[in-house]
């Protein structure tokens, strides 16, 4: 599993096998917004040290699963 935490430490990111990177608020311990799109196991993610633009990037293997595809993650 890839994990990130925010720089104020109140939010992380994860991505794992499942091909979802998951925000979570670590104060409720919840699940905010789950980001789906991604065809392979996400390998790492990152967090924007302010936070304003972009504030999560991940990646993955390139063609781990053998698609060949790739597709932007989006909210769900």
């Amino acid at each position: 599993m890839a994990r990130a935490t925010s720089a104020d430490g109140t939010w992380l990111a994860s991505g794992g096998d499942d091909t979802t990177v998951r925000l979570w608020d670590r104060a409720t311990q919840t699940c905010s917004a789950t980001l789906t799109g991604h065809y392979c196991p996400v390998t790492s993610v990152a967090i924007a040290p302010d936070g304003t633009c972009s504030p999560v990037a991940a990646s993955m293997e390139p063609d781990a699963c053998g698609t060949g595809r790739r597709a932007p993650a989006r909210a769900s």
